[in-house]
């Protein structure tokens, strides 16, 4: 016999002692607003089915599933997106049919939430006194700049509305031979999304001989500066390669020529200068042992000698390098021993 709670007909396919008890009522409301998913739990078998409506009067049902299971889901169509709902998940078997209390969604809007624009492929083409700035985005979204001199910028150029996903925004009035900051922002209804900070130098006009401005002169004598640096610093480089070479070749053996101190020998060669290139011979103090003496320079081995146990070196000389400064080496001895020499180079 079929049992009719609340107007809604049951139909158990199974004796049962007890009516379902009911749990875990949810709704999902669905992308574009027109549907929801209603499940909940039974703890013995039971048919299902919703009813619902804008009010506590619901007005509409489900199809009653009579299908017995544990687990229970509903799908609601043809809802009005926007809209708060009320509903009742029904469950019953032979026994009868269980209501659960009242329950409410609200169905979501038909319009899908952007994204916010992700942007890619930032350039720049920079003229004397202008830029042209190019980029792209995953969606149409609109574009601006702000730039300056560092990459706290502190100028913005007008925004442009016009939603697109290839951009190109020209910067004008900037001063040649100069380095800019900039970044672009590209915006939607989800927000403005901005890059990272990306830089350009701006082109130095061709002139003729004593029609420099003082901005362009200093611009390049600012690149002149930078690449004698680079210049020394590769020359310091082939200067120690050439340490490194001549030491493998004189001192991996611990040979050297031998020199007498003259008097109180130290090691310490502060005040003296010597004609780069040239050779110097060792001195020892403070290496009391019997000991090969590794000589190091900025963490390379460049050389070794030997100290006799007497305060002397017996054997040690090293080609002095070619760059003039000031360089200071140090003394490990094999058995703890230490001391540093500093040479000034000519």
């Amino acid at each position: 016999m079929a049992l009719s709670v609340l107007g809604v007909t049951a139909a158990p396919a199974y004796a049962a002692s007890t009516t379902p008890m009911m749990s875990g009522i949810s709704a999902a409301p669905q992308l574009g607003g027109t549907s929801a998913v209603i499940s909940w739990t039974t703890d013995i078998l039971a048919s299902s089915q919703v009813r619902y409506g804008t009010t506590t009067s619901y007005g509409s049902s489900s199809a009653l599933d009579t299908t017995n299971v544990t687990s229970h889901t509903v799908t609601l169509s043809g809802l009005m997106s926007g809209t708060t709902y009320h509903f009742q998940a029904l469950s019953g078997n032979s026994a009868g049919t269980s209501t659960s209390t009242d329950q409410t969604f609200v169905t979501g809007s038909t319009t899908p939430t952007p994204a916010l624009p992700v942007v890619s492929d930032v350039s720049a083409t920079p003229y004397q006194n202008s830029a042209d700035i190019s980029w792209m985005t995953d969606v149409p979204s609109t574009s601006q700049i702000v730039y300056g001199l560092t990459d706290s910028y502190g100028a913005t150029t007008t925004l442009d509305t016009a939603s697109t996903t290839s951009h190109a925004v020209p910067l004008n009035g900037l001063d040649s031979g100069t380095v800019y900051h900039f970044a672009v922002l590209s915006g939607n209804s989800a927000g403005v999304a901005q890059s990272a900070d990306q830089t350009f130098i701006t082109l130095i006009p061709t002139t003729t001989p004593g029609e420099g401005t003082p901005s362009q002169i200093s611009a390049l004598q600012d690149a002149i500066d930078t690449l004698q640096q680079q210049l020394d610093a590769l020359a310091a480089r082939v200067s120690s390669l050439e340490a490194q070479v001549a030491a493998l070749i004189s001192g991996s053996g611990g040979s050297g020529t031998t020199t007498p101190p003259s008097g109180p020998a130290y090691i310490d060669q502060d005040g003296h200068t010597y004609q780069a290139g040239g050779q110097i011979d060792f001195g020892g103090h403070s290496f009391m042992h019997e000991e090969n003496v590794a000589v190091m320079l900025g963490g390379q081995q460049v050389g070794s000698a030997h100290a006799d146990g007497g305060g002397n070196f017996s054997t040690g000389s090293m080609t002095l390098p070619t760059p003039p400064r000031t360089y200071t080496y140090t003394f490990n001895g094999q058995k703890g021993d230490s001391a540093q020499a500093t040479i000034r180079i000519q």
